[in-house]
């Protein structure tokens, strides 16, 4: 399994969804599973993901490969 993990927000290095991308890649990786920090739809277009995973509500579906959202506000939010 290939999944991409896309950083909303590179250039903010201590957010929520950079601990999450990082621990997500040790968790992954573990299970044997190819992972990859991504930023761009050029980066997720050239990895070649079976999935990606969003980790921001503001960040639009770049690609044609399958995209989760991750949830990070409560559903009343929304």
């Amino acid at each position: 399994m290939r999944i991409a993990i896309l950083n909303s927000w590179p250039n903010t290095p201590q957010c929520a969804e950079k601990e999450f991308i990082l621990r997500s890649l040790i968790a992954l990786r573990a299970m044997g599973w190819e992972a990859r920090e991504v930023v761009t739809s050029d980066d997720i277009n050239e990895f070649g993901p079976d999935c990606v995973l969003v980790t921001h509500e503001f960040s639009p579906k770049l690609t044609a490969f399958p995209t989760i959202g991750v949830m990070w506000s409560p559903p009343a939010f929304f």
